[in-house]
Order: structure tokens, then sequence, then C-alpha cells
């Protein structure tokens, strides 16, 4: 079986997985993606992008380094493999909806304003406030993740102690500051990653509390 072939099987199986809640993937098929990125790290990739205002720019620079995979073509809200394999861009949160999230813990309260302008692209309004100390606000822009159709993340809520998928958007600045903001695809949650908050400490998925759709 060529590679490309392999390879449209594994897509397959990953949204297959999507469907039915599979919470991991098989260590097979974990290491034949190994096994694929290493065989085509010399090869490039063909981006056909048929509206770029759709996607950010970060995005479409990470696609890129999925390299061996043919012909990669970004068209409305699908993602198409090699002219064959297709995938659905998340629908998480809606197009041009902002929506508020907020959360506290100790002397330490977060709201979050998102709005998603396109299918990749997430801007984002913070304010965190230490009571009696200090605050830090930021705004800026999150890109969805390039290898979001090679499976999903998961977090658990910290309430009842389940598991739920979610989408996570992120950015990396030059100086090495860091944000991830993961919403859940089926519960009113988001969990967020921060890094460089002036006086308040770093904010990690471990040390603070889901927060909650207001």
């Amino acid at each position: 079986m060529r590679y490309d072939e392999r390879f449209s099987s594994f897509v397959r199986m990953v949204n297959q997985c999507k469907r039915e809640k599979i919470m991991k993937l098989s260590t097979g098929f974990v290491f034949f993606l190994v096994f694929y990125t290493s065989v085509y790290a010399q090869d490039t990739s063909t981006i056909v992008v048929r509206n770029p205002t759709d996607y950010s720019d970060e995005f479409i620079r990470e696609l890129k380094n999925f390299s061996g995979l043919g012909t990669l073509e970004l068209k409305d809200s699908l993602l198409i493999i090699s002219g064959t394999d297709t995938v659905l861009f998340p629908s998480v949160p809606p197009l041009n909806e902002r929506i508020l999230f907020t959360g506290r813990k100790d002397d330490l309260a977060i709201a979050l304003t998102i709005n998603r302008r396109n299918y990749t692209t997430l801007e984002y309004s913070l304010e965190m406030v230490e009571f009696g100390k200090s605050s830090h606000f930021q705004n800026g822009e999150l890109s969805l993740g390039a290898g979001f159709f090679l499976g999903e993340e998961s977090d658990e809520d910290e309430q009842t102690g389940i598991s739920y998928f979610v989408t996570e958007y992120t950015h990396e600045a030059t100086d090495g500051c860091y944000i991830s903001v993961r919403i859940g695809n089926e519960n009113p949650l988001a969990k967020l990653i921060k890094t460089c908050n002036q006086d308040i400490r770093d904010i990690t998925l471990d040390d603070f509390p889901a927060l909650h759709r207001k």
C-alpha cells in the first residue's frame, strides 16, 4: 500500500474516532504517523487557498510543515487532502459571536472575551485581576493549530470529573510569551494557559479551574 493511501486510511480512522468519541488512538496508528512524517521529511506539499481572509497567516504557515501530503486545499470550512480526504474545520466557537468566560480562584479573577473572526482566527480580550495586588490586561489573536485534523484534545471538568473534547487556539510571541484557549466542544467551558502576566503568576492547565460562559 502506498504512503498516501495509508494516510488516507489514517485520516478516515481519526474522523471515525471523533464520531464515536474514542478518547485515544491506537498505538499502531500513532506509530504509523511518526513513521509517515519521517519518510516525507524532505518532501513538500502544495497549498491552495481559495480565500486567504478565511484563515490566519499563522495557520497557513504551520500547515506548510505537513510535508508530503500532496495538494492541501483550503476551501470555505473544508481542508481537502490530495483531492480525496475532506476534513471539516471545527465549529467551536460559532463565527462572529462574542462570548464572555469568567472564573476565579482564591484572589485571582479572570474574564476572557472571545470572537471567532474566521475558520482559524480567534480574537480575544483578557482581564486578570489579583485583588489587592495587581492586574493585567491583554488582547490579540489566536490561531487554530494546523494539525487539528489528527485528533482532538480533551480536558476534565473539575466539578464533575468528566472529560470533554476541546478545540484549542494558541499564539506564541517572539519573546516566548504563550497563550492557549481551549474551548469545550459541547459544554460552556474554556481552559486558559497563559505566561508573561506581569506581576501575576503564570496560568497552567492544572492550577486554575475552567472558565464558565456568562
